[in-house]
């Protein structure tokens, strides 16, 4: 099964449409079984395939959303680049504030459903599949401010990230990551912005809501 046929018959068949909890400005799809959507995507092989991140909206996401939306002047006539877009509700949002994005993701799947996502709510913005965090992605696209929203769920993808957000920081980059309280946020990098609760998908995450914490570099 191709992914592009993967996210489009997840999204037909096993995800709700609809306003987002936090962001209603925006639509968006929610699945509501991750290990469903898994065993779709990866035709029943679920070992040679990533998990769906992209299916679901996550609290990451849905706050660096908020604040986008929230501060529109701060984004109007900036470029931005979302580095792991998933779904990519805070690229819509920046687009909604004037922003040029770009949102980048290495999972295919997460892009083309960013390119859905994007259809649904009436707006473009560069879409690619690749490595967000890479140095060479600064020097093509010049980004004034990069958004990253629950990166630090993994301890290799973590370095990377906090690496590539204080290179960027270094070369005059306004960083805004989001943090649910994943385990492997370094300590001692990040400036807390703001802290927000998040609705969540109670079947995924097994909560209703969880503390997110907005983060800067200085």
């Amino acid at each position: 099964m191709g992914s592009f046929f993967g996210v489009k018959h997840t999204f037909k068949n096993m995800a709700r449409c609809e306003p987002d909890a936090l962001c209603p400005e925006i639509k968006c799809w929610n699945a509501r079984r991750l290990d469903s959507v898994w065993e779709i995507v990866s035709n029943g092989e679920q070992s040679q395939s990533t998990i769906p991140f992209w299916a679901i909206v996550w609290p990451g996401s849905r706050a660096l959303g908020r604040f986008i939306l929230d501060h529109p002047t701060e984004f109007e006539g900036k470029r931005v680049l979302d580095a792991a877009c998933g779904s990519g509700l805070a690229s819509i949002a920046a687009t909604l504030a004037g922003a040029s994005v770009l949102a980048m993701d290495s999972d295919p799947c997460a892009t083309e459903a960013a390119t859905l996502t994007a259809a649904l709510n009436r707006v473009n913005f560069e879409i690619e599949t690749g490595d967000a965090f890479c140095e060479a992605t600064l020097t093509r696209f010049k980004p004034d401010i990069i958004v990253s929203g629950d990166v630090f769920y993994e301890s290799s993808l973590a370095t990377i990230a906090t690496r590539f957000f204080q290179i960027a920081a270094q070369a005059g980059v306004r960083i805004i990551a989001a943090d649910p309280g994943r385990y492997h946020r370094p300590p001692g990098i990040f400036t807390v912005m703001e802290k927000v609760r998040i609705p969540v998908l109670p079947d995924v995450e097994g909560i209703r809501w969880r503390d997110t914490f907005l983060l800067t570099l200085a």
